[in-house]
């Protein structure tokens, strides 16, 4: 449980791979076959993401916190999300009460999505650092999987 719930160290890419993005991936499946059973209440769907997204919040931060120190660089960019999503609430807000977005908002909602997507395709296709850096050991040198520096 400690892995999930602390953002100190690091974690390998294939760690990450296989405990991070189903992590995200696994509810949106999960949304879509709530949506298409219950015949496209969005509300439903809606109220699963967001119980969901509060439950992951931590974990998700505390992984992707632990990629960020494989490749040596700091968690603090981990708190553009947290505008982003303020943002984006104030957005749909201004946009006549979450019932649809004008062309402008839906943009500026699109543009937001592209630093996530970014962040986390950059944290899947990024080689860790090889040998130790300011945030602890390799994960791969501790495992005995990877090759000294």
């Amino acid at each position: 449980m400690r892995f999930f719930l602390s953002p100190t160290g690091r974690m390998s890419r294939g760690k990450w791979l296989t405990l991070a993005l189903p992590s995200v991936g696994l509810p949106l499946i999960i949304a879509c076959l709530i949506d298409y059973i219950l015949g496209r209440t969005q509300l439903a769907t809606e109220s699963f993401l967001l119980w969901v997204g509060l439950i992951l919040l931590w974990p998700g931060i505390a992984l992707a916190s632990r990629r960020m120190h494989d490749v040596n660089q700091t968690a603090l960019r981990l708190l553009v999300f947290p505008i982003l999503f303020i943002v984006a609430v104030v957005i749909f807000n201004v946009e006549h009460g979450f019932t649809y977005l004008t062309a402008w908002g839906m943009w500026v909602v699109a543009l937001l999505a592209l630093y996530p997507a970014a962040l986390i395709f950059t944290l899947s296709t990024t080689r860790g650092d090889r040998g130790p850096n300011r945030f602890g050991p390799d994960p791969l040198a501790v495992r005995g999987g990877g090759k000294g520096p």
